[in-house]
Parts: C-alpha cells; structure tokens; sequence
C-alpha cells in the first residue's frame, strides 16, 4: 500500500461511524483527506527545503526554511 492509501485508509477507518450514504458525510470525509493529504505534502516540501512547517497564531500552516534572504536580493 502507497502513502496515499495509507492516508485515505487511515481518514476512513478514523471516520468509521460515517456511513457515507449523503451528501453531507461524504463531503466531510473528503474535506478531512484532503487535509491530511495537504498536510502531508507541505511536511515532504518543507523537509526538501531543509525547513519545518508550524502554525501560525491564525492555525495557518507556514514553511520555516531557515534563510535569510533580507540581504540576498538587491535591486537594480
């Protein structure tokens, strides 16, 4: 089993009193994987870049790379 399934199964079996016969079940099913998907793949793109990702105040998530770039960029 792939990462991804292994990410949905665990949504589902998290969500297992969800019968998902409505609309309303299914939706909140999927919103669910989807973050967990999203979150996941923020983790992956900020281990590339050496960095972290933590919540903000707001619970926003933001990539910490740990450079400084106030000196890097200068304009022409």
């Amino acid at each position: 089993m792939n990462n991804i399934e292994q990410i949905i199964l665990s949504v589902l079996e998290a969500n297992n009193g969800c019968c998902l016969d409505n609309q309303e079940e299914r939706q909140l099913v999927a919103n669910k994987v989807a973050n967990v998907l999203i979150s996941q793949s923020l983790e992956q793109f900020a281990n590339l870049l050496g960095g972290s990702v933590e919540l903000d105040n707001d619970g926003q998530a933001v990539i910490y790379t740990g450079i400084n770039c106030h000196n890097t960029f200068e304009v022409l």
